[in-house]
């Protein structure tokens, strides 16, 4: 805006009718209203022309300086133990900008509720440490920006089963524990807390206390699940296996000479039973009282020798997983 001088040697500022110019617009550009626009550094001569009378005025153009700063997200709120990457720009005088995430310096107003890390390549890295609201800070070039932080509680990432993987005869249990892990790093029982299933009832099943059962020979895939997390294992299952053995007659009485066939009732881990007098192994304590064929056909035949009295044994060896040895 300039000043018109009257012939009365008053005077008072005129806008309308003024033609306006720089001479660089390379370095200033000027509108219809007088408003001067720096364009790159340098000096320029803006001139009015009204009518017959003009005036100039010299412009000096500098390099672009710091306008403002900006933080992004402009607020932020995760789980206890998350982490995230704050961005800081630079807006210049000239509407150019800079990352200045790395160049600025950082800082939190409650390291308690969240950390930052203060410059270079930590600059701007952010981890939520416990529960509450904060701010976060960067100082660049005289400027300050700021952004809201929350951290809220912690939040489940994934979940342990125990044992990883189990083989269990059919009609035997197995008792499996979820274990949760949380963002924050801390771990928790939540066997009761998780829902959990098996992918085939026909070979196992499983009760929400985590007490699973075999039920025929195949694999399971035993899962755990809360929330959207959840974890799976194999539970292994084999065929039923002998848990006791019932000998008949359980007790028997004849004078020497007498032979007598006893028999051996096998019960299974499944509930079943089936005879197993010459699947058994045959053994008497006392040979000189009465023998016992061993195997075969006549299994389990008892031959009274003398007088006096002994005990039958009938074994049945049981394979892997249980090791034991079934014994009446």
């Amino acid at each position: 805006i300039r000043d018109r001088t009257y012939s009365d040697g008053t005077s008072g500022p005129v806008t309308e009718n003024i033609s306006w110019r720089s001479s660089d617009k390379t370095v200033a550009v000027v509108s219809s209203e007088g408003l001067a626009l720096g364009i790159g550094q340098g000096v320029t001569t803006v001139s009015a022309q009204f009518g017959s009378l003009n005036d100039d005025a010299t412009i000096t153009i500098t390099e672009p300086i710091l306008a403002a700063l900006q933080i992004a997200p402009a607020s932020v709120a995760e789980p206890a133990g998350s982490f995230t990457q704050l961005l800081a720009t630079a807006i210049y005088t000239d509407f150019t900008t800079q990352d200045v995430t790395a160049a600025g310096v950082w800082s939190s107003n409650d390291s308690a509720v969240a950390l930052v890390g203060v410059t270079g390549d930590v600059g701007g890295q952010l981890d939520f440490v416990g529960v509450g609201s904060t701010q976060v800070n960067i100082s660049f070039g005289g400027q300050v920006a700021s952004t809201s932080v929350a951290t809220t509680d912690a939040v489940l990432t994934s979940i342990t089963i125990t044992p990883p993987i189990e083989i269990v005869p059919a009609g035997l249990q197995v008792e499996y524990m979820a274990q949760g892990i949380y963002s924050n790093g801390t771990n928790a029982n939540i066997t009761d807390q998780v829902t959990w299933q098996t992918s085939n009832s026909a070979i196992a099943t499983i009760d929400q206390q985590g007490i699973a059962q075999g039920i025929s020979a195949g694999v399971a895939s035993v899962t755990a699940i809360l929330g959207n997390i959840q974890s799976g294992v194999d539970l292994v299952v084999t065929d039923a296996v002998v848990t006791g053995i019932q000998v008949t007659p359980p007790n028997f009485s004849a004078p020497a000479g007498t032979n007598k066939q006893f028999s051996a009732q096998a019960f299974f881990s499944d509930g079943t039973s089936s005879n197993a007098t010459k699947e058994a192994s045959w053994t008497s304590d006392d040979e000189s009282i009465a023998v016992v064929i061993a195997g075969g056909p006549s299994a389990g035949l008892v031959e009274l020798r003398s007088q006096g009295s002994t005990r039958i044994l009938s074994l049945i060896h049981i394979s892997e997983p249980t090791r034991q040895e079934a014994i009446s």
